[in-house]
């Protein structure tokens, strides 16, 4: 397997999910820019009336932007209490008509073969103990020609094990960054092979999380670790970016 193993996280606070969106604090940037990204590049690879799943949905933010672009999305989490919450969160408004969401496991999706055109799936691989049987669900359910966005850890990052060191001495702020989660590490090049193995064909991968934090402070900043993104050795972006996301396509 790509992952370095660990133990991963089972569960969530939700009122810490929810503040990752709600009071978008410096040191959740992580967090809420994965699923920017996330939500920009299904955007681009959909059409309004598509129907898309976004599994790992927590408290459905992402969910219910892709709601909002005229996609008809189904948020699947395994914990109830993030459905819930979601359901009272998201369900009444009137801009995400095509919206649901149910409480089901990442690697026993309740979906017939192919009848789905899309899976997004944000800071949620690195918390599976077996993320290729995600994997599996998600070619199985997917059509043909449908696409899967997930995001990753970098296992290669020098930045995050940098940062890794930082959670160590410095004082804890009691967000959900500071938590002591544990989670699975990708490393590009192997992950590509697991995914082709899987019947995916990788269309682009993309790094992101271009900084350091300790608390609420980044540095750089968090326009200038977007501006990092755009780098063009991919060398550099590999060594340094502290995740990645990836496009690929069932063919």
């Amino acid at each position: 397997m790509s992952a370095k193993w660990l133990k991963p996280v089972d569960h969530f606070d939700v009122e810490q999910w929810d503040r990752v969106y709600t009071t978008r604090a410096g040191g959740d940037f992580v967090f809420r820019r994965g699923v920017e990204l996330a939500k920009e590049i299904s955007y681009r690879v959909s059409s309004p009336g598509e129907v898309w799943l976004d599994v790992g949905c927590g408290t459905g933010h992402l969910a219910a932007m892709l709601s909002r672009t005229g996609r008809s999305v189904i948020g699947v989490d395994h914990d109830p209490t993030m459905i819930d919450y979601a359901k009272r969160r998201f369900l009444n408004e009137h801009s995400t008509n095509e919206l649901n969401f149910i409480a089901a496991d990442a690697c026993n999706l309740p979906f017939g073969n192919e009848t789905v055109d899309g899976v997004v799936a944000t800071s949620l691989a690195g918390c599976l103990s077996f993320p290729e049987r995600f994997f599996q669900e998600t070619y199985r359910v997917l059509c043909r020609g449908g696409y899967a966005v997930m995001t990753f850890t970098n296992r290669d990052s020098s930045l995050l094990k940098i940062n890794s060191y930082l959670r160590k001495i410095m004082p804890p702020t009691g967000g959900l960054k500071d938590n002591n989660f544990s989670f699975r590490l990708y490393q590009d090049k192997r992950l590509a092979k697991d995914l082709k193995r899987n019947g995916f064909t990788v269309i682009e991968v993309s790094y992101y999380s271009f900084f350091l934090n300790w608390g609420d402070r980044l540095l750089p900043p968090a326009s200038w670790a977007v501006r990092a993104e755009s780098l063009k050795n991919s060398k550099i972006q590999r060594r340094l970016g502290r995740n990645f996301i990836v496009l690929m396509q069932k063919i």
